[in-house]
């Protein structure tokens, strides 16, 4: 399955997807510039209706939390 979803307009993509069985998560991380909308993330749910998303950095999950959490708790749902 391909991270990156290409469209007519452009590139829209997720930065990681991350699958264990039937459970699928984007992963977008965020730098510190705020990021107004996620076209990438939308065009993966748009496509893979199952998936779940992840925001990593701003507005989202802070990395180090991120970083230090157990992967299954990120992939598996709850």
């Amino acid at each position: 399955m391909p991270g990156a979803i290409r469209a007519s307009g452009g590139a829209r993509e997720v930065d990681y997807v991350a699958r264990a069985g039937r459970s699928i998560v984007a992963i977008e991380v965020a730098s510190g510039a705020r990021k107004s909308s996620l076209p990438g993330m939308n065009a993966f749910l748009d496509e893979h209706g199952s998936a779940r998303t992840l925001l990593v950095g701003a507005r989202g999950m802070p990395l180090e939390d991120f970083l230090l959490a157990d992967p299954r708790s990120i992939i598996e749902p709850k």
